[in-house]
């Protein structure tokens, strides 16, 4: 019995992390071409610099980290916007449940 006690935190903490991956994450940053992703660049138009060798990413704006998009069939009509990323994160690949353009704040009067 003393080795179940034991051994019973370290099962419920295995189990509330198998929880929370199956979860969807959200990212904020900007749908860019790879190149200009990786040197950090997000302005400008990106559509001249898409090819098969030169994809669309994602380039997260809190880290600086590039996204491959798994799905990023709309990701190529945001090119060069402000965007949320809804999916599911494994290593440098995000697999795409929703991507939605951030509203540009207003300027206060």
């Amino acid at each position: 019995m003393r080795r179940l006690r034991n051994w019973i935190p370290a099962l419920i903490l295995v189990l509330g992390l198998s929880v929370a991956v199956a979860f969807a994450s959200h990212w904020t940053g900007w749908i860019v071409d790879e190149s200009c992703a990786r040197k950090g660049i997000h302005a400008g138009d990106h559509t001249k610099h898409l090819s098969a060798t030169n994809p669309a990413v994602f380039l997260n704006e809190q880290d600086g980290k590039v996204f491959n998009l798994e799905g990023p069939s709309r990701a190529e009509t945001l090119l060069g916007k402000h965007v949320v990323v809804e999916g599911k994160a494994d290593g440098d690949k995000i697999a795409v449940e929703s991507i939605m353009e951030v509203p540009a704040q207003k300027a206060s009067d």
